[in-house]
């Protein structure tokens, strides 16, 4: 097994922090944990972090996410849509307003957090996965060097653990020749809107590969937000 200080999650949406979740019962927070990310947009975000939210914020309500008109990175909100109406069924303003405030702030603090630990001397494991409906714009294995090679620049004592769906073995198999960088594979990736639904989470393969990789210690979860609960 290969023990590391921290586990943190790159996206490119929730389902690796699920695996994470179901196969350590708790994971800590991090910045792209519980967000949507368009993979051509990961290395710029990485390379350039001020660009999130920079230039306005834009609500999806049927899912409470918040998505950068830039980056077209999304964040989950605290709560579960149906909290933000009133009874009435009209969207009360002051909860949403206070929704976008905190995603903001909370989006802020991550941001900060994710970098700091990044100049940490920790070892740091960081997780990728590759869902298809993230990956239309991007070729998958210079995309792989690249991401691989940024984490390098940015971060001390980094290992990168890429999880693809199995019809990419051939193709991505020959980059887990490198001590730091490691490449695991899924029968397939939940539907995006079923990523929190055990029926169609690929538990099996994700156990597998979480076995192998773990955390020094499990930090202790000290709250669970209304999107984190299945």
């Amino acid at each position: 097994m290969r023990i590391y200080d921290r586990l943190i999650s790159l996206g490119l949406n929730c389902e690796i922090s699920y695996h994470l979740t179901i196969y350590f019962g708790h994971i800590e927070s991090s910045l792209f944990q519980w967000a949507s990310i368009p993979a051509e947009q990961l290395i710029p975000v990485l390379k350039e972090p001020a660009r999130i939210y920079s230039q306005g914020i834009i609500e999806n309500p049927a899912a409470n996410m918040w998505r950068c008109a830039v980056t077209s990175i999304s964040f989950h909100g605290k709560h579960r849509p149906h909290e933000l109406f009133d009874e009435d069924g009209s969207r009360n303003k002051e909860r949403v307003l206070s929704e976008a405030k905190d995603t903001i702030a909370r989006v802020k603090y991550l941001l900060e957090k994710f970098y700091n630990t990044a100049r940490s001397e920790e070892n740091k494991l960081y997780i990728l996965g590759l869902h298809p409906s993230f990956c239309s714009n991007i070729v998958p294995v210079p995309f792989i060097q690249e991401l691989f090679e940024t984490l390098q620049t940015i971060a001390q004592n980094a290992s990168l653990l890429v999880i693809a769906e199995k019809n990419l073995q051939t193709e991505l198999l020959p980059l887990d020749n490198n001590r730091n960088l490691f490449i695991r594979f899924l029968d397939k990736f939940a539907p995006q809107d079923k990523v929190a639904a055990l029926d169609y989470i690929d538990v099996k393969n994700g156990n597998e590969i979480f076995s192998e990789f773990a955390p020094a210690r499990i930090q202790e979860k000290k709250k669970i937000y209304k999107f984190e609960k299945q």
